[in-house]
């Protein structure tokens, strides 16, 4: 059983194949490919400074019986912190790093005391989607890690990211299929991967 307060988890034993498809994907998709405008994600204003997303519509992986697509977040060169964020759209990220300066770049994520320091989050509602940020929280008051390798990131707790390399920092991160799939059942399944 996983923690509920848990904010990532790394997984140290993390199917190869799986990671070389994904950046497979990337490349045949992603890189100089110019991504068609249906695979990006409605995005919030706000993130557009740092990053952009997109996901492959028509590709699934499947790792231990679970079905999952992939999404990847692009960050641009010295784009600083992302805004802190929580996601309500799904309850974990399973993170893989593409591209990523391990000594430029690192996943933010609560440290135990955010919402002591900053309360609840305020709400952008950009296209009709509602984002749930904190605008003015600092890096420093965040848990900084690196995505050295795969990572169950807990997304609906407090979470971004830093780029100050010169360098676009890029990561895939998966999804279900399957939206009726709760965290538990995902972290029972891959769990012989940590």
């Amino acid at each position: 059983m996983i923690d509920p307060d848990y904010t990532h988890l790394y997984f140290n034993n993390f199917p190869q194949n799986v990671i070389e498809l994904l950046e497979k994907y990337y490349h045949d998709y992603g890189v100089g490919k110019g991504i068609n405008r249906e695979n990006y994600i409605l995005w919030n204003p706000s993130a557009q400074a740092v990053s952009y997303p997109f996901f492959i519509k028509d590709k699934t992986i499947k790792i231990k019986g679970i079905s999952f697509y992939p999404f990847y977040f692009v960050s641009y060169p010295n784009s600083g912190k992302s805004p802190i964020h929580l996601d309500r759209l799904r309850p974990f990220g399973l993170n893989i790093p593409i591209k990523v300066d391990h000594n430029r770049s690192k996943t933010l994520v609560d440290d135990g005391h955010f919402f002591e320091k900053y309360g609840e989050p305020s709400i952008e509602i950009h296209e009709g989607i509602e984002h749930y940020l904190w605008p003015e929280a600092l890096e420093s008051d965040m848990l900084s890690v690196d995505l050295d390798r795969p990572m169950l990131l807990n997304v609906s707790k407090p979470h971004g990211w830093t780029n100050y390399s010169n360098d676009i920092r890029v990561i895939a991160s998966l999804g279900t299929v399957d939206p009726t799939l709760s965290l538990e059942q995902v972290y029972s399944a891959l769990q012989i991967f940590i």
